[in-house]
């Protein structure tokens, strides 16, 4: 049995681990909240879609009907400097923001659409906090709601929530090899190269007449 692979870099966390996590989440627990929605505004069992496309894109308006309600993640960068522990570790606050897309017949039912799903995806988060063990910590910071434009007669609607997902251990300090390995040559940068030097001159003549 080959032994597992211990990095002597350490852990390399990314904004995309964040987003991929957070998406593991909902898609898990998705369904189970939009049920208890379900439940608590007497709306009969099944009666609000499950979500049906998840991405990272930022474009709002290019859905097909048949992908919508879907969810919308994207992680910025960093919510706030990162913090380094005694061992060098560092722990970072990483934003997360998250928009529910819906569309509905009536502009009335759209809106209303919008803010359900993005709180029962906003209540999921802040209770499923690990987002699955890779995180330690979920903070609500802010919650809006924004009407998209019409197409092909359809009323889409976005409800949109803000988070600092905290996450422990991203970087090492200090450590690391001793020395390169795996070393791969680079290839070259100069995108002009320089000029070659000249090895012999040849002159010719050409007497021009002088009228």
């Amino acid at each position: 049995m080959t032994a597992p692979y211990i990095s002597e870099v350490g852990p390399m966390v990314t904004g995309r681990d964040v987003e991929l996590a957070a998406i593991a989440t909902l898609k898990k627990w998705s369904s189970t909240y939009l049920a208890d929605a379900e439940a608590q505004l007497g709306r009969p069992r099944g009666s609000l879609p499950r979500i049906r496309a998840w991405t990272t894109s930022h474009d709002f308006e290019k859905w097909p009907e048949d992908q919508l309600p879907c969810v919308l993640l994207i992680s910025p960068g960093l919510a706030e400097a990162p913090n380094m522990d005694g061992g060098g570790a560092y722990r970072a606050n990483f934003g997360l923001g998250i928009a529910t897309i819906v569309s509905a017949a009536r502009m009335d039912d759209t809106a209303a659409l919008a803010k359900l799903y993005c709180a029962v995806m906003r209540t999921c988060l802040i209770q499923k906090q690990s987002l699955e063990g890779f995180a330690s910590g979920v903070t609500w910071l802010d919650e809006n709601y924004d009407d998209l434009p019409s197409i092909d007669d359809r009323s889409l609607g976005a409800g949109q929530a803000i988070f600092a997902v905290q996450v422990d251990n991203v970087s090492q300090r200090w450590n690391g090899p001793a020395y390169p390995w795996a070393v791969v040559p680079e290839p070259p940068t100069d995108p002009i190269p320089d000029d070659p030097t000249a090895t012999r001159v040849v002159v010719e003549e050409n007497p021009i007449p002088i009228a």
